[in-house]
Parts: structure tokens; C-alpha cells; sequence
């Protein structure tokens, strides 16, 4: 394939990071298009990118002109949206799709376009990223290690001193104490964000963390696409005060102080301006078999967001090199997990596994 990359957001917090990564793969030059509303973000990014890279301005809920998709091989999406027009439109005219969201019902309105995808021979990876993306990879190594599973509990520990996205810090408020659904003994059961609590051991670590529940889609698709009859997803923090203070904050009803979207807002651009704690981001997959056996399995980096754009571009390589079968597939589906996961670590990276 000689098509340009387009990547939607390219100039975001995330999107950044997917630019950096797939303009320095071989064969990549003049090939990569930063896009978005702002094209004059687009265009100082792609200005420090070099390596030929293009800037064009696309809004995600309208259609991009023809010409734009006529050059277009592979769309990386890094922004969310309601419509998913764009994404449809790249499906039947045969276009690759990444998308790297965590939004459930987003991740819920691709996975209806497999069909379409099928009938044109397109490919749509998704739960591309951290969690969901690294978790189910972990899940799915889990699977191969040691045959079916009775249950796996994926534990996310991210750095209060990572800079994260304004969004994803107001989906975490908004999501303290909110009830979902989680998959136990084959039945669904609802619990609260941050209403339970379970032990993790993180490598290189003397002690034990608690982890708390957390509504994470992953745990819902990885439960479906791997048969696996007990899937729980927990979340922490590298600093243990700040994790206990979200415990505190779920559990004493505080947490409906944020839910008004601007009060969120206005939390999430105080919480982003503070750094304490690493910019550490480690998954943890603690599995048993049906037979008993149990077992855990870790991925360990630096900064979500750059976590998240290398495993972005590793699918693009899949996906431009035809190794993605059409139809709309998440991550864990697809991919040869511990041949995946091995590809992350490197010295630019400083990704750690433990398999």
C-alpha cells in the first residue's frame, strides 16, 4: 500500500503520539496527513513532524471531500464522536479504520458496521490503546497460557504525574461512583465505580496495592469476545493517597458534586495542572484457569498517552501490511498477543512485559 496514513486528531494529546510513531516507520514518508477543525494546529504539528507530512482540516461530523479519501489506505481516529458517517464512509470504499476510543457506545456503533466492513474487504481494529488495547492483549495471552480461564481482573495503574487528556480526566470524574455492569460466574452483575476493592501485586514492587472497580469498557467486550466468565477491570493510581482520596470520594457520595459537565471541567483543568507522583502506566492481568492454575501477566511504561500511540501505530503496521482480516474486530481478537506485546518494548519506549 502507497495510500497516505489520515490521522483525525492528529494534533490532540493522543493523536500526537500516533503521529510521532508512525512517521518514523520505513516507508512512511510523504505518506502521513495530521487532520482536525483547527487547521492551523494541524499544520504547525505536521511542520515539526517533517518527513513530508501534510495538514488538511477535517470535521468528524461532516464528509471529508472525495479527493481526501481517494489518496487515504488506512484512518486513525483519535477523537470521538456521535456520527460515525465517516467511519462507514471509509469502510465501503475499502479504507483501513483504527480507532483508539474508550467510549463504549462509540465502540458499540463500529462493531455494528462488521458487516458492511466484510462486504467491502475493509479492516476496523479497535480497542486500540492502553485499556482497553494492552488489557486485552494481557487477557488474551492469559487464554493462550493456560487454556480457558474462570476469571481474569485487570488491574490499571496510571501516574499522577502523567499529563493527561482534559477528556479522559473528566470521563474518570464522571465515572467516580457511577454504577455498570461486570461479567461474574457467567451472569452480569452492577456494582459502583470505586465500590470494591482487590489486591494487586505490581512487579518490582515489595508490597501489595488495592485496586478499585472501575468502568472500563474492556471488561465488557473482553468478557463477550473471549468467553471468559468472570472479567473485572480495577484502576489505580501510582500515588496511593490519590487513590485512596478517589475511594473516599466515591464511597461519601462527593462525587455527585461533579455532575454537572461544567463542574467537571472546571475539576479536570484543576487536576490536570498538578504534578505529584510518576508518569508510570502498568496493566496487570491476574488469571485463573478453569483447572485452578493461576497466574499474572504485565505490561509496564511511561505516559499513557505515549503508550497508547505506539500500540496505535503497531496495528497501522498490521493494517497496511494486510495482516488485519476485514470486518470489525477489537485488538484482542485479532492479534497474536505475545508476538504484539513483544514488539512494544525498545529504548524509546521504555515498555517492560512480563509474560
Amino acid at each position: 500500500m502507497t495510500k497516505e496514513i489520515l490521522i483525525v486528531g492528529g494534533y490532540g494529546h493522543v493523536g500526537q503520539e500516533v503521529a510521532r510513531r508512525v512517521a518514523r516507520m520505513q516507508g512512511m514518508e510523504n505518506r502521513l496527513v495530521v487532520a482536525g477543525r483547527r487547521l492551523e494546529h494541524a499544520r504547525r504539528f505536521a511542520d515539526e513532524l517533517g518527513a513530508g507530512t501534510r495538514a488538511i482540516r477535517i470535521d468528524v461530523d461532516a464528509p471529508p471531500p472525495p479527493e481526501v479519501l481517494e489518496r487515504t489506505g488506512v484512518v486513525v481516529m483519535c477523537v470521538d464522536s456521535s456520527d460515525e458517517r465517516l467511519a462507514e464512509q471509509c469502510l465501503r470504499a475499502g479504507i483501513g479504520w483504527v480507532d483508539v476510543t474508550a467510549e463504549e457506545r462509540r465502540l458499540e456503533r463500529l462493531e455494528a458496521l462488521g458487516p458492511l466492513a466484510r462486504r467491502h474487504g475493509s479492516a476496523a481494529v479497535l480497542s486500540v490503546g492502553v485499556c482497553p488495547g494492552t488489557t486485552n492483549l494481557l487477557a488474551a495471552h492469559a487464554r493462550g497460557e493456560l487454556g480457558p480461564l474462570r476469571r481474569v481482573d485487570l488491574f490499571l495503574m496510571l501516574g499522577a504525574g502523567d499529563a493527561h487528556g482534559q477528556a479522559a480526566i473528566e470521563w474518570t470524574l464522571e465515572n467516580l461512583g457511577a454504577a455498570f455492569a461486570y461479567r461474574e460466574e457467567g451472569a452480569w452483575a452492577m456494582a459502583r465505580g470505586f465500590g470494591a476493592r482487590a489486591p494487586v501485586r505490581i512487579p518490582g514492587e515489595a508490597r501489595d496495592r488495592w485496586g478499585y472497580r472501575f468502568n472500563f469498557p474492556d471488561q465488557r467486550v473482553i468478557a463477550r469476545t473471549l468467553a471468559i466468565p468472570s472479567v473485572s477491570t480495577w484502576l489505580l493510581f501510582d500515588h496511593r493517597a490519590l487513590t485512596l482520596g478517589a475511594a473516599l470520594v466515591a464511597r461519601t457520595g462527593a462525587s455527585r458534586l461533579l455532575g454537572s459537565p461544567r463542574a467537571r471541567r472546571v475539576a479536570a483543568r484543576a487536576f490536570g495542572r498538578l504534578r505529584f507522583g510518576s508518569d508510570a502506566c502498568v496493566v496487570v492481568a491476574c488469571a485463573e484457569s478453569v483447572g485452578g492454575e493461576r497466574r499474572s501477566f504485565a505490561l509496564a511504561g511511561r505516559r499513557e498517552a505515549s503508550l497508547t500511540g505506539h500500540v496505535a501505530a503497531e496495528v497501522v503496521r498490521d493494517v497496511v501490511a494486510g495482516r488485519a482480516p476485514a470486518g470489525v474486530h477489537h485488538l484482542g481478537e485479532i492479534a497474536q498477543p505475545a508476538e504484539f506485546l513483544q514488539r512494544l518494548p525498545g529504548d524509546t519506549t521504555g515498555v517492560r512485559l512480563w509474560l
